[in-house]
């Protein structure tokens, strides 16, 4: 049995084409019912969104009326159903209805239904379960042999983050990742040679001997060569 709710009344009349009453939001599974006519147990009605009958499909009915393609509905504009009713006489009419297509109002002030309302409850639920995980969520990070993979790990509550040691012994640096070599011309890693330094907060410098020494192999500074010559010149004198 059809829910009389989904049943759209559509009594024969004269004119044109019947109008019925019209369908005032988008609402799928609607039965057009023909009334005043001796309709044998099935028949058929074309389907349209045109009162041309352009694009259509032809739909079959019973005596609990005709179900109206959804596809008609969805599109925003009225439907137009044509029925080809052969008489006794076995004579053809063609019996038009029009059924206005009102578009689907705004549903912002409306109630949602007990199945709409059981999906919003559970995304909110998930949402507020996903929040309390992260505000209870604690981190804590471990060193893993040099060249293994990084890892991530989420158990208890606990986010464990695995960093690969670096191949000179220090957290995840000194060959812990591999770059291009750097060029004249294109960016890239570099290694720190013997005469140059590099501090914690990644400054890089020339290791500098600000004296002559026998066994210093660092470049020397200018104004250590300018006091040496001018020792020189001073030992030059006293000659």
């Amino acid at each position: 049995m059809i829910d009389t709710s989904k049943v759209i009344h559509a009594p024969v009349g004269g004119g044109r084409y019947t109008v019925t009453a019209p369908i005032v939001k988008e609402d799928y599974g609607l039965y057009l019912l023909i009334e005043g006519l001796e309709l044998p147990s099935t028949y058929e009605v074309d389907f349209s969104n045109s009162e041309h009958n352009g694009t259509s499909v032809t739909m079959i009915g019973n005596a609990d009326g005709v179900l109206i393609p959804s596809q008609f509905i969805s599109s925003g504009k009225d439907v137009f159903a044509f029925l080809y009713h052969v008489g006794d006489n076995y004579g053809r009419t063609v019996f038009k209805f029009r059924i206005p297509n009102k578009l689907r109002p705004d549903r912002t002030n409306e109630t949602p239904t007990p199945e709409e309302q059981s999906v919003i409850d559970q995304a909110i639920n998930a949402i507020n379960k996903a929040k309390e995980e992260w505000e209870g969520m604690t981190a804590e990070a471990i060193t893993l042999p040099p060249n293994s993979q990084a890892t991530a790990e989420y158990a208890d509550g606990v986010l464990t983050i695995g960093v690969p040691r670096g191949a000179d012994g220090g957290g995840g640096g000194g060959g812990g990742v591999d770059l291009y070599p750097a060029t004249k011309y294109s960016l890239g890693g570099i290694i720190v040679g013997e005469d140059l330094a590099v501090t914690s907060t990644g400054l890089l410098s020339v290791v500098k001997a600000n004296a002559v020494e026998k066994d210093n192999t660092h470049p020397i500074t200018a104004a250590a060569v300018f006091t040496e010559v001018g020792n020189i010149n001073a030992l030059l004198q006293t000659i």
